[in-house]
């Protein structure tokens, strides 16, 4: 029990931080993600993978004002395998990007 008031009080302190972003400061970030699924059942064999980068870029202009770019990327893979006939997986990349 006393993990649990420690962790909590923890979580609660972690909320009450500030961040203040001078002016003229530059954000550089970005993530990598990857997702897999496999379903199989009586006359079937699903798979879907899917990935995604995102990358950001900013700038602040005033205190904690920014303006910048997110570049998004996110490939993924299907493919349906039946045990009459199979089809090729197919890969289809989307991207995306957006003013922040």
């Amino acid at each position: 029990m006393r993990k649990f008031y420690v962790a909590s009080v923890l979580l609660l302190l972690a909320f009450n931080g500030i961040a203040q972003i001078k002016k003229s400061s530059i954000l550089l970030g970005g993530q990598i993600s990857y997702f897999s699924d496999k379903n199989e059942g009586l006359n079937l064999n699903q798979r879907f993978e899917r990935g995604n980068i995102d990358l950001l870029a900013g700038k602040a202009i005033k205190e904690n004002k920014i303006v910048g770019i997110n570049f998004s990327f996110s490939p993924f893979r299907l493919s349906n395998n039946n045990y009459n006939g199979d089809k090729p997986p197919s890969l289809k990349p989307v991207f995306s990007w957006r003013f922040l």
